[in-house]
């Protein structure tokens, strides 16, 4: 009986909520549109900061794996990050606190042979790597030690999207060939689904070897490191280790002690990066926006309230308990709330979509964002605590037993405790929106800071794509350099195209190839200095099409061909870096990287003006370029200055 009567009770108050909602659609829908935008907000920002920096790796014991990375010990904030193969090599032997190790490092090829032709993203592993992560194949196997080293077999593993899109999950595909930049690779793997390798969005790997000449450049700084601590040792233990590893490699190569320095980080934090800061930062403001949402419906539910004293009064008087009263006004903010979860679900989810589809790639662990059913039941089990906080002042209000003093007074009135409870809310409420407005203005005074940043070069009209010549098909530099050369004489006859240049590597693409050189002329700031620089090649018209200034000497010119005395030119940055008073103009150096076939060196001819290529945020690095055809490399990124909309100009 007592089920059944609770039962009644409760089909009354709802039917009681509908009534009251439906005589007031207004009220309603302000309340639940309120509701709506503070829930969706919080809901969408408890998916992202769950599946980003909550959710552990995909990979066994993921707590024990670290990153390991390489810096400057006298600025630990400066060249964090990439290691040089040498370094890695060292570490290996030198760390009982680790278990096994594996690095990688960024790649791209053309697949062909398998219907149209596909860029993927391929990354360059050691063959310890998966060992490392913990993560066996799907089908076949992954790399043994030894695979990649020069003269071994061309192979591949798959990963479980491009074996389902390419390939139509056929289990046979073990042993077959495919061919990437114009070479045979045997697929010898399929990695399982979700797989997610520490490079977001790979395709497909194949194993890193090394050569003499790789194995021996220090700086040469372009892998990621990952370990697995050994069960036991401690993180401190490793990065006592670490010290002392970099304390004995400083010695024996000074040239490279400013970057002597090794950092253990937790994979995890690494992966993460500094999203996380932001992504809390919006959390933060999520909850801050879902408090003012609160407090604004409490006060208008307490100013309904006064206006409903009579109805509740005559409920009062009819027999209704104080524990009825506030039952039914409890169930109205409730189904209110319920309401705004709905909705607000609904935002969240077109707002996640929004965000990954308007930045794509730009979020890590971006392919774990889930838009499935969590976001429904989250919003929901939200809305129902929502709806009971915003519900506990007015029925509070309801429950003091003035209700029939005010029918028998014959009007509506309020009390002092209810006056300062709303002056209270509106208090509250304005302090968190000063709070939300203090931080959205600090945000877009950044972002307007940032904007006017000169980053050294200029975009206007400038579009950019980039490709990547399969070695096989030009297997020599002067086939390279007659190809890019040929390439951006076509681009430059097409109607509206002002000029045309390439580049090895754009600004502000978080990409990175340089290394140390050499001169037979001492550089003012020491022997033993860091001598470092980054380095680009470019074609000959590259720095006019970019608008990068030429502050002295010349820029490169179309005598600076292949066969003639090699040239390069340099940023200020460089010049006042290693020879501050005579200036680098006039200076041989001879760079140890190779981004080809040939050796970035010659005669500097001219100092241009430096440029942010590491960020906007980022001081301008030390940077020399060198011409295509004198150096070359396989993969550019092109630059095309035009007058004429991006979608007018055709290929």
């Amino acid at each position: 009986m007592r089920r059944t009567e609770r039962f009644t009770d409760l089909r009354q108050d709802l039917a009681a909520t509908v009534r009251t909602l439906r005589r007031q659609p207004g009220y309603a829908a302000a309340v639940v549109l309120t509701l709506a935008l503070g829930i969706g907000a919080t809901t969408a920002m408890f998916s992202l900061i769950r599946s980003v920096l909550l959710a552990p790796l995909p990979y066994r014991a993921p707590a024990e794996l670290v990153a390991l990375s390489q810096f400057m010990p006298s600025s630990p904030t400066t060249g964090s990050g990439a290691m040089s193969p040498p370094n890695y090599l060292d570490i290996r032997p030198s760390t009982p606190a680790l278990v096994e190790t594996g690095a990688y490092a960024d790649n791209e090829a053309t697949m062909t042979g398998m219907g149209a032709p596909t860029r993927l993203t391929i990354p360059s592993m050691t063959p310890s790597l998966f060992a490392t992560l913990g993560i066996p194949a799907a089908l076949g196997r992954t790399f043994s030690e030894g695979e990649g080293d020069p003269g071994q077999p061309n192979i591949v593993i798959l990963s479980h999207q491009l074996w389902v899109r390419r390939f139509g999950q056929d289990a046979g595909v073990i042993g077959r060939s495919v061919r990437l930049d114009g070479e045979p690779f045997t697929i010898v793997g399929v990695m399982p689904a979700g797989f997610v390798f520490p490079i977001g969005g790979a395709d497909a790997w194949i194993p890193m070897g090394w050569n003499a000449g790789v194995a021996s450049q220090r700086g040469a700084q372009y892998l990621g490191v990952i370990g697995r601590i050994r069960p036991g040792q401690t993180g401190a233990q490793l990065e006592a280790q670490l010290t002392s590893l970099a304390g004995r490699l400083a010695t024996a190569y000074p040239d490279q002690r400013d970057y002597m320095g090794f950092r253990p980080e937790s994979f995890q934090a690494q992966t993460v990066g500094n999203t996380r800061t932001p992504l809390l930062l919006l959390g933060a403001a999520a909850v801050l926006l879902i408090l003012i949402a609160g407090a604004n419906v409490t006060n208008l539910l307490l100013a309904r309230l006064n206006a409903r004293s009579t109805e509740l009064a005559v409920r009062a008087s009819l027999g209704a308990g104080r524990h009825r009263l506030i039952r039914q006004i409890l169930t109205e903010t409730v189904c209110l709330g319920v309401l705004g979860g709905v909705v607000g679900a609904g935002l969240a989810m077109a707002g996640l979509v929004a965000f990954l589809q308007l930045w794509p790639g730009t979020l890590p662990r971006q392919e774990t964002v889930s838009l499935g059913v969590s976001i429904p039941v989250v919003a929901l089990g939200l809305s129902i605590v929502v709806g009971f906080l915003i519900g506990l002042p007015p029925a509070r209000q309801a429950a003091r037993g003035e209700l029939a003093g005010r029918l028998r007074a014959g009007k509506q009135s309020q009390g002092e405790a209810d006056l300062r409870l709303r002056r209270g809310l509106v208090a509250t409420e304005l302090g968190l929106a000063s709070v939300l407005l203090t931080g959205a203005v600090l945000l877009v005074n950044t972002i307007g800071h940032l904007r006017r940043v000169d980053p050294g070069f200029k975009v206007e009209h400038v579009l950019s794509f980039r490709t990547q010549l399969p070695a096989a098909a030009y297997p020599t530099g002067e086939a390279v350099g007659q190809f890019y050369n040929d390439l951006i004489d076509r681009i430059s006859a097409i109607p509206g195209v002002e000029s045309a240049a390439a580049v090895m590597m754009l600004p502000l693409s978080s990409n990175a190839f340089g290394g140390t050189f050499t001169s037979a002329i001492p550089t003012e700031a020491g022997e033993e200095s860091d001598r470092r620089g980054q380095v680009r090649v470019v074609t000959a018209n590259y720095f006019k099409v970019m608008g990068i200034p030429i502050r002295q000497g010349r820029s490169f010119e179309a005598g600076d061909r292949r066969g003639a005395p090699p040239v390069l030119v340099a940023s200020e940055g460089f010049s006042k870096r290693f020879w501050p008073t005579t200036g680098a103009v006039g200076k041989v150096v001879t760079f140890g990287v190779r981004p080809g076939p040939e050796r970035p060196e010659g005669t500097i001819i001219g100092l241009v003006g430096d440029v942010r290529s590491a960020g906007l945020h980022r001081d301008p690095v030390r940077m020399v370029y060198a011409v295509m055809p004198q150096v070359t490399s396989s993969e550019m990124s092109f630059v095309v200055k035009t007058g004429l909309p991006a979608g007018t100009l055709m290929p």
